[in-house]
């Protein structure tokens, strides 16, 4: 096996082990903001990433045993990543701005 190859599957998986275990952190103590009243946005981002994070795992191991399409499926996998970042700053950049923009009216009043 190549060593690119084996880097590549260990990052894989490993991105897949910490997607799901940052979520399930978040969740657990309670840091996901707005869950009540944006419950539907967030299970359609918890979907995508849940989803990435599994197909993450597959092709990591996929590659690592030589198995199956894991090289052909790992672009897959990294234009999903690439999705999942673009959704990410786009809510970011358009909740982030409103938010702080409220929270400065509200030190201001």
């Amino acid at each position: 096996m190549k060593t690119l190859e084996k880097l590549l599957s260990v990052f894989l998986i490993i991105m897949g082990i910490l997607i799901i275990s940052v979520w399930t952190m978040l969740l657990i103590t309670g840091q996901v903001p707005d869950i009540k009243e944006d419950l539907i946005s967030l299970l359609f981002h918890w979907t995508s990433e849940l989803l990435l994070a599994l197909m993450s795992i597959i092709v990591g191991i996929a590659i690592l045993f030589k198995k199956g399409m894991g090289t052909e499926l790992c672009f897959f996998c990294t234009g999903a990543r690439s999705f999942v970042n673009l959704q990410c700053s786009f809510l970011l950049f358009f909740y982030g701005i409103q938010f702080n923009f409220y929270n400065y009216n509200s030190v201001m009043n």
